[in-house]
């Protein structure tokens, strides 16, 4: 094998001085705090929940309206997702539907004009129904939302515009670009497209779209230099993906041969430990003069392994130095010591999962209602494909990522051809046959599989409320 990094491709960045006027553009707009309230409201877990809470105590959360929301979420999350090509297939470089959706709402400066930008994006008569519902809500989102928290937002983001130090900015967003050894463009702006809640503080949600990112902010909060270290976050994430497809390759390479059983749920976390360890902390150093001692992400193994590589990439910024080989096998150790439970635990099984569902007896929806209601999933795939030659290219496509197969009884044909053909359940077939229905497993390299049988249907919720308060897989058979 060679040295590793001796190929990369190296990127020859000119860092030319960014103007004064730095390359990050705030644009605080209605149509995208719409479009992002029904995203919100109709379901999508990985929203502000105090922005959901405002709506769920109000007047306007009828059963009409509750119907409504889910046909709203059950459209966008119909909507596929694609990849570029050359990269990992873990990675998940590339974008989805969703995404642009979020993205259009952003430049848009009316429902008509996102109505304009977003065809073709969806089929007509989901397009149609979305843009329907848009308006019908824009009233309640005016009252709830934008009456109360639009000039806040204004003046928030003149705020926000006020406290920075410019050069520190521009001087941070070079050596962060270095230290992923990121193809990404110095002289490229970033548009943060800014929704607003009255609040001082509560739970909000940012995304990294590429060059886009939508970000949430407590209009009444003062804490400008935390809401900066955020932006940096999401930052962070646009250079981890914008890394060379060979330095992509490399880096997971390292994850794949260690010979730790961590080594691959390590991996899972390592994009978002490395954006909160520089956007939240070094960052946040970096304007203040000193780390923030708050938690940094509201996850406990993204947050623990943020703080704990953080004296490493603290001296490697400093020596201006690349990710290397070196300091991903120190992180894979220091994960394995610092949470020597967490392949067993079901916080950390179920952040990340594939999902093979056969919906002839398995409903899709309330599956992912009852799962989300006790568990946050980070990362979510979802398959009905249940051909066993599939089933199995997803499986060894995977990196770190746990498995939950839907099936049918075991007479079934197709539950038949999946217990026959996948080697760890084949392996545990007359586990699966004795486990009543629900069957959990782990493998030899730490990925988790859980099969759930047709007796289980319409009982997801009380049984991730089992997982819940059980914490830990029991009794595994490898």
């Amino acid at each position: 094998m060679v040295p590793f990094f001796r190929n990369l491709f190296l990127v020859t960045i000119c860092f030319q001085i960014l103007a004064e006027e730095r390359a990050i553009k705030f644009i605080p707009g209605k149509t995208h705090g719409l479009f992002y309230f029904l995203d919100t409201i109709s379901g999508n877990p990985h929203t502000s929940r105090t922005l959901k809470e405002i709506f769920q105590s109000s007047k306007h959360n009828t059963e009409s309206a509750r119907n409504e929301l889910r046909e709203f979420q059950r459209i966008i999350r119909r909507l596929p997702s694609f990849g570029f090509q050359g990269y990992p297939y873990s990675r998940h470089v590339g974008a989805n539907v969703r995404e642009l959706l979020v993205v259009q709402s952003i430049f848009s400066k009316s429902i008509d004009d996102f109505s304009e930008r977003t065809l073709s994006l969806l089929p007509q008569e989901s397009h149609k129904r979305v843009i329907a519902i848009m308006n019908k809500y824009k009233s309640i989102y005016n009252e709830l939302i934008w009456k109360k928290s639009s000039k806040k937002l204004n003046e928030y983001v003149k705020d926000l515009d006020r406290v920075i130090h410019n050069k520190k900015l521009n001087e941070s967003y070079k050596k962060a670009i270095n230290f992923y050894g990121s193809s990404w463009p110095v002289e490229s702006n970033f548009n943060v497209g800014v929704y607003g809640i009255d609040c001082v503080r509560g739970h909000t949600s940012a995304e990294s779209l590429g060059s886009v990112q939508t970000i949430g902010i407590c209009v009444d909060s003062k804490d400008f230099i935390s809401q900066w270290g955020v932006i940096f976050h999401e930052m962070c994430h646009s250079f981890y993906q914008n890394q060379p497809a060979k330095f992509q390759k490399e880096i997971e390479e390292v994850f794949m041969s260690s010979k730790s059983k961590f080594s691959l749920k390590a991996y899972t976390f390592f994009n978002e430990v490395l954006a909160t360890s520089l956007g939240n902390g070094w960052f946040y150093q970096v304007m203040t003069g000193e780390l923030d001692n708050k938690k940094w992400y509201n996850n406990v193994y993204i947050n623990g392994m943020a703080k704990e590589v953080y004296p490493k990439l603290e001296s490697y910024l400093k020596k201006s130095k690349t990710l290397d080989k070196s300091f991903i096998e120190s992180y894979i150790s220091a994960f394995e010591k610092k949470f020597p439970n967490s392949i067993y635990e079901f916080e950390s099984i179920l952040s990340s999962i594939i999902v093979f569902s056969d919906t002839r007896v398995h409903d899709k929806n309330k599956f992912r209602e009852g799962i989300s209601k006790h568990f946050r999933v980070r990362s979510w795939s979802s398959y009905t494909n249940l051909n066993s030659s599939e089933v199995k290219k997803r499986i060894t496509n995977s990196v770190g990522d746990s498995f939950i197969f839907l099936l049918n009884g075991l007479e079934d044909k197709r539950t038949q051809d999946i217990l026959e053909n996948v080697e760890f359940l084949k392996k545990n077939k007359d586990h699966i046959i004795k486990s009543k229905g629900e069957f959990l497993g782990m493998d030899s390299k730490g990925k988790a599989y859980i099969v759930l049988l047709n007796n289980i249907d319409g009982k997801y919720s009380e049984l991730f409320e089992k997982y819940k308060q059980q914490k830990m897989m029991k009794n595994l058979k490898n």
